[in-house]
C-alpha cells in the first residue's frame, strides 16, 4: 500500500497494517477469505461493500461470488486488487 499522508497523531499506514493483520488471520493477505465469507486483507463483508456502493444492498456474503450483485468491479477483481481493497 502506498504511504498515506495525514495530520493525525499516529502513523495511518501502521494502523492499516495492524487492522489487516488482525482481520486476515494474521497474514495481511489480500486474497484471504474466511469461513463466513469475509473477503480480502481487511475482511470486508457484503454489508460494508454495500455501504460503499460496490455491491447491491441486500447482498449476503454468500452472494458476493455472484457477478450480478456487484455494482463496481467484481468478486475476482476485488480479490486480486490491493488498490481496490485499500480504497474500500
Amino acid at each position: 500500500m502506498p504511504p498515506i499522508e495525514n495530520n493525525l497523531p499516529f502513523d495511518v499506514n501502521e494502523y492499516y497494517n495492524l487492522i489487516a493483520k488482525l482481520e486476515s488471520q494474521g497474514s495481511g493477505d489480500y486474497g484471504a477469505k474466511n469461513r463466513l465469507g469475509y473477503l480480502g486483507r481487511y475482511q470486508m463483508g457484503a454489508k460494508a461493500l454495500a455501504d460503499i456502493g460496490m455491491v447491491k444492498p441486500g447482498t449476503t456474503n454468500k452472494g458476493l461470488t455472484n457477478p450480478n450483485n456487484w455494482l463496481s468491479g467484481s468478486y475476482k477483481e476485488f480479490m486480486n486488487s490491493p488498490k481496490m481493497q485499500d480504497n474500500a
